[in-house]
């Protein structure tokens, strides 16, 4: 039986996602039995993780200081990051951090989906993602709307500032936004304080105001009011992919110093982004429409019968008002739902079919292979870690 690996972790469990990467942990942990894990509950400081070196014998962290990176690999302690900024600074040790672009463009996909016309970014100044999942949303948009004027509505302010000092900060801007307007918050706590600098700003979420988080952390994003739309940015992947690499590590085969970038899991919709923000009514009634029933059986042909209207008719008046048709618009809904079903339940595939409008589950696996790249199975694997 090998020996027990001491590990000591540093990557902060009062958000969401490090719950969720710790789960990760966990299940790499339930399949090895192999480790005897310290959770440390706060984010990485030199006094915390430096003064158990010599009780350990490997570490995941969350940390863009330098100097704790030098300091771990001078004492040649095995070691995998969770921050990508230090490898993209020339520290060469292997890290597992977030596909940022893609963190970005799947929440501007979401919010031009919605008819949405107007886009805006709130980040935070010490983040070290902030660039590229701002410079994702923003890419995404441009390609996708053919928008060919700057997109700079872009807000920052300080982690320090108090909730109420961020609030009061962020409803001017706000209210200088045009509207209607998608607004995606570098994470759900900055999600909730826009969605609280509406209130005090008189702006109604989501009917001018759609907003949309990342982390998909439950408590933030359901306390929030209204309950907040957010990325799951597959923190339990991180988690076990990071856990593999540092076991791999500790047990003499060095981890090579690579930076593995997950992609985000699903979006997960909620009411703060519950609107179709367009002007053509029968495309408004005919969204209605696909959003009340696409997880039945149903195709173009009764969409064009409710709204009646011919169908050559709708699909220009989609292509001109959402770049979009109503077929790829109801694919759209049905593989954002069975995402979610694949993440969060253990339904058949065969009953998630069902669910989302499929008559045949054979129809339903081709049809989320083409959408995804994955098979329904492989894509439940791939969240689950």
């Amino acid at each position: 039986m090998p020996r027990l690996m001491r590990v000591a972790t540093a990557i902060g469990l009062h958000y969401g996602w490090g719950r969720s990467v710790l789960h990760g942990v966990a299940e790499f942990m339930r399949q090895t039995r192999s480790w005897l894990l310290l959770a440390e509950p706060t984010e990485v400081k030199p006094e915390h993780l430096v003064a158990q070196l010599d009780a350990i014998d490997g570490a995941i962290i969350n940390t863009a200081d330098l100097e704790i990176i030098e300091r771990l690999q001078q004492r040649r302690l095995p070691f995998v990051n969770l921050n990508t900024r230090p490898y993209e600074q020339g520290i060469r040790a292997p890290c597992v951090g977030n596909n940022e672009a893609v963190i970005g463009a799947l929440a501007a996909s979401h919010l031009i989906g919605l008819g949405l016309r107007n886009f805006a970014f709130c980040g935070v100044t010490a983040a070290s993602a902030n660039t590229d999942r701002g410079q994702g949303f923003f890419l995404k948009i441009r390609s996708q709307t053919h928008t060919t004027g700057p997109l700079n509505w872009r807000y920052e302010y300080s982690p320090l500032d108090l909730r109420r000092r961020a609030r009061d900060k962020l409803a001017p801007w706000l209210v200088s936004l045009p509207r209607p307007v998608g607004v995606m918050a570098y994470n759900d706590l900055i999600a909730r304080h826009i969605a609280e600098a509406c209130l005090l700003a008189k702006l109604a979420v989501p009917q001018e105001v759609a907003v949309i988080g990342v982390d998909n952390d439950d408590l933030v994003c359901e306390l929030a009011t209204p309950p907040l739309s957010s990325i799951d940015v597959n923190g339990t992947r991180q988690g076990f992919l990071a856990a593999t690499l540092l076991n791999q590590w500790m047990r003499g085969r060095p981890s090579k110093p690579v930076r593995h970038l997950i992609s985000p899991a699903r979006l997960v919709p909620r009411q703060s982004t519950n609107i179709v923000a367009v002007s053509d009514p029968v495309v408004a009634r005919a969204m209605a429409f696909i959003l009340a029933h696409f997880n039945q059986n149903i195709g173009v042909k009764a969409v064009v019968a409710q709204i009646d209207e011919s169908r050559r008719k709708l699909e220009y008046r989609f292509r001109s008002v959402l770049n979009s048709t109503p077929q790829k618009e109801i694919q759209r809904l049905r593989m954002q739902h069975a995402q979610d079903l694949l993440a969060t339940t253990t339904l058949a595939t065969a009953t998630i079919a069902q669910h989302c409008g499929y008559s045949r589950a054979s129809y339903f696996s081709e049809a989320f292979l083409r959408a995804t790249g994955n098979t329904p199975t492989g894509y439940r694997k791939r969240c689950l870690g």
